[in-house]
């Protein structure tokens, strides 16, 4: 924690309030405000991933790269996923558990507007990982993912793909470097913003079965989405760091017997 940096921390909690605002707004039927909570949640998103590419780095192989970001990302994207797929009513078409399990929300038109971040976010991931092997397939597989989302109209994967890269090329110039000192608070939501764009959905709705008064959503019921989801994303890490270990002791038991 405390090698974070608080400002980029701010900004994770700043994007994240747009989309559960823009969520809110949704779910609250606020018919008046839909326009601009597309803005606000188009605005988070892209946030989102302008800072995930700052922040990638390969340390080790892409190989390595891709199966870290799977045990970081999977194991709680796929109990979303279980949920989302049992309560939400944005879940329609055939074949849509086959699509959510394997992430391939992004490249399939109509499936949940909740989780396809996850999706995006991976095959950005696929894409770094691939760069950094060779160019060519680089070129190549960016280009097969950018004709299917012109074919199926899923446009705004070229601006967030585009928005990884720039932020992934501006941290050579560590432009949001900030000397600002830790704050646990900022440093804490700002770890857990994945779990509560994952889960704020869900337990809003949960939470609505009490009230759907604006004051309590606002003032009560957004408040304890963020607190839970710090404790969640605290057990989730000491999860993800016994499940990295017992991957990096087999591979190491395996490099042995080669």
């Amino acid at each position: 924690m405390n090698n974070r940096n608080t400002f980029i921390d701010l900004f994770r909690i700043v994007a994240i309030m747009l989309i559960v605002i823009d969520h809110t707004f949704f779910m609250l039927g606020f018919n008046n405000l839909h326009d601009l909570g597309i803005v606000m949640g188009y605005i988070g998103v892209s946030i989102f991933f302008f800072l995930s590419g700052y922040l990638t780095k390969i340390k080790t192989s892409s190989k390595d790269f891709i199966i870290d970001k799977l045990i970081k990302l999977y194991p709680i994207y796929f109990v979303a996923m279980i949920g989302t797929l049992l309560t939400s009513e944005a879940v329609i078409y055939p074949y849509c558990e086959i699509i959510y399990t394997f992430l391939l929300q992004v490249f399939y038109p109509h499936t949940s507007k909740i989780l396809w971040f996850m999706s995006g976010l991976m095959m950005a991931y696929i894409l770094y990982a691939v760069r950094n092997i060779n160019s060519k397939w680089f070129i190549i597989l960016a280009s097969i993912f950018f004709i299917e989302w012109c074919y199926i109209g899923n446009f705004r994967m070229h601006l967030m793909i585009i928005l990884f890269f720039l932020g992934n090329y501006l941290s050579n110039y560590k432009i949001l470097e900030f000397n600002w000192k830790p704050n646990k608070i900022i440093n804490a939501i700002g770890s857990s913003t994945l779990v509560i764009y994952l889960f704020h959905v869900l337990m809003l709705t949960g939470l609505y079965l009490i009230t759907m008064e604006p004051f309590w959503v606002y003032s009560v019921f957004i408040p304890i989405v963020i607190v839970s989801s710090v404790i969640i994303q605290k057990q989730y890490d000491k999860f993800t760091n016994w499940l990295k270990k017992q991957v990096r002791n087999k591979k190491q038991l395996k490099e042995t017997f080669i």
